[in-house]
């Protein structure tokens, strides 16, 4: 090869350069940002792959980036932890546990989501604003304090996202307080609204309170596979839950002890259960 001395001198000279820096750190916020991606991308095609991806992360996750009593922290570099996790952290980790949910890997993703929803609350919630602060609130000072983000860009902010954890969660442990909550997020963010580009996961919030969210209760093993179906629509704007038995979750409790059916519930009013799915699905129509 004619061109084997000038690649060989080439690579020399290249090496008696300094080499870039590599980055070893791994983040929570953007590892749970992908648990949610995988569990998209199951829902949205039906590969159980997808779906075991993310559950593998999230177990990562909790293995290597939340400290041994329980809080969530922010990166892990080179096998040693930071200092514990900014907002972000949490409302990204609390999105993934809710897409893992949605993606029917258990009820005890809601319930995890929502005991980390009430920790994020006590220590990063703004009463005065009415918004989270990025820092924990024991972590300020007189010459340090806490931003709070308001503004979607590359990836949502704190605030857009929460809100939507906060609706999502308050139908599933029926905690009408969230949801007020985010409806004020909400409706203070909507009159800035200048340009979608710079508010896009709160107009994704939008969506959800304009258009409602349904929750649907498929009791008893033979309803297994409506379960399934409905499920694999994939509509943003329904929450489907599946129990063959007693559940900790306060949006199935009252059902699982029931006759066995499809429960559709809208604005906090369920319809008797059917048994056809196809009633179902004109029910949430």
């Amino acid at each position: 090869d004619r061109y084997e001395g000038l690649r060989r001198r080439l690579s020399e000279v290249r090496s008696a350069r300094i080499k870039p820096g590599i980055d070893h750190k791994c983040l929570t916020s953007w590892n749970a940002m992908l648990v949610s991606g995988w569990c998209e991308v199951y829902l949205a095609t039906g590969n159980d792959a997808y779906r075991k991806r993310a559950i593998d992360l999230i177990t990562a996750i909790r293995k290597y980036l939340i400290d041994d009593s329980g809080k969530i922290c922010h990166q892990r570099t080179s096998g040693v932890l930071s200092a514990q996790g900014y907002a972000d952290d949490y409302a990204f980790f609390i999105s993934a546990l809710i897409a893992l949910g949605r993606a029917g890997c258990g009820d005890e993703f809601y319930l995890e989501a929502e005991r980390y929803t009430g920790e994020m609350m006590n220590r990063y919630f703004d009463q005065s604003s009415g918004f989270f602060r990025l820092s924990p609130s024991d972590e300020e000072s007189l010459l340090f304090t806490s931003k709070t983000e308001v503004s979607d860009n590359v990836i949502p902010s704190v605030n857009s996202e929460m809100c939507i954890n906060l609706l999502l969660l308050s139908r599933i442990s029926e905690r009408p307080e969230w949801e007020e909550l985010a409806a004020g997020m909400l409706g203070t963010i909507l009159p800035s609204v200048d340009f979608a580009s710079g508010y896009t996961n709160w107009l994704r919030a939008y969506v959800y309170f304009s258009c409602g969210i349904a929750e649907v209760v498929c009791v008893g093993s033979e309803f297994r596979s409506a379960y399934k179906e409905l499920r694999s629509m994939n509509r943003q704007d329904i929450l489907v839950l599946y129990s063959t038995g007693e559940s900790e979750l306060p949006v199935v409790k009252g059902k699982s002890g029931k006759d066995h059916g499809i429960y559709v519930c809208r604005n906090k009013t369920c319809f008797p259960p059917v048994t056809d799915i196809t009633e179902a699905i004109t029910l949430l129509a």
